[in-house]
């Protein structure tokens, strides 16, 4: 039996659209229509708040509420195995109030931690490569602000998180936003990140982490910058979903990081 994925959209547009696509890109198919997965996706960004935006202040309506909303619509359409790709909505501030009202609905479809399975990836990387530890962090104010990473990548010291400097901060928070605003993420917000990246490389990042999923799609069909892989968050996410609907259907990578 095949579960029936869902992924709540909107958080912003075009991560939801990556990672449906990533979903297709490593299912394993016979070139039929009829080999894909059920996908679910609802992108509805107008009932969620800004992530960011409530995270630097907490008097604003918590996102969750709107986040809920979307799952429980999901579940109600058949979706067993839930995604989201935002890594600041992750934020325990938001991410536990969901989880509180999917416990009170009853809802009978899993949730999954785009964060946790990026652990879990990464904790399967280090088995093969035990030297990996210091990882940069490319994303938003929120998730900086609030250690998303750190609190699961740094739990027994497995791993050390980098952020880039006060500057380069800000200039990956801006490309973020720009890259919101547009179907193809535009040069400026591309060389931004790009320039982040370096900075973080300079500081003896081993892998760049691609915190944010706006980020992944100026990235587009790139593993690595000067040798240091990047990891792709949505394509973990996307691999994870596969696993739990169908782990037969699940496509083997040839590249080294995945």
């Amino acid at each position: 039996m095949m579960k029936k994925i869902g992924i709540v959209g909107g958080v912003g547009p075009y991560a939801g659209l990556d990672l449906n696509q990533k979903i297709f890109d490593n299912t394993i198919t016979q070139g039929q229509d009829q080999d894909h997965l059920e996908v679910y996706l609802l992108s509805r960004s107008s009932d969620i708040g800004d992530r960011t935006t409530f995270l630097k202040n907490r008097h604003l309506p918590n996102p969750a509420a709107g986040i809920f909303r979307t799952i429980e619509k999901l579940d109600r359409i058949g979706a067993e195995v839930v995604g989201m790709p935002c890594n600041t909505a992750h934020a325990t501030p938001i991410f536990s109030e969901v989880s509180q009202h999917m416990q009170k609905a009853n809802l009978s479809c899993r949730f999954l931690h785009m964060i946790e399975e990026t652990y879990r990836y990464l904790t399967e990387w280090k088995r093969i490569q035990p030297s990996l530890y210091q990882l940069g962090l490319l994303s938003t104010q929120g998730t900086y602000d609030v250690r998303i990473y750190p609190e699961f990548l740094e739990k027994d010291q497995t791993f050390s998180v980098l952020y880039p400097s006060s500057q380069g901060q800000q200039l990956a928070h801006e490309a973020v936003y720009t890259i919101k605003a547009h179907a193809t993420p535009p040069r400026e917000a591309q060389e931004k990140l790009q320039n982040t990246a370096e900075g973080l490389i300079q500081q003896g990042a081993q892998a760049i982490l691609l915190g944010c999923t706006e980020i992944p799609l100026a990235f587009a069909n790139q593993t690595e910058i000067h040798g240091v892989p990047l990891i792709d968050p949505t394509l973990i996410l996307a691999r994870s979903l596969i696993r739990e609907a169908a782990p037969h259907l699940l496509k083997p990578i040839n590249h080294s990081i995945y």
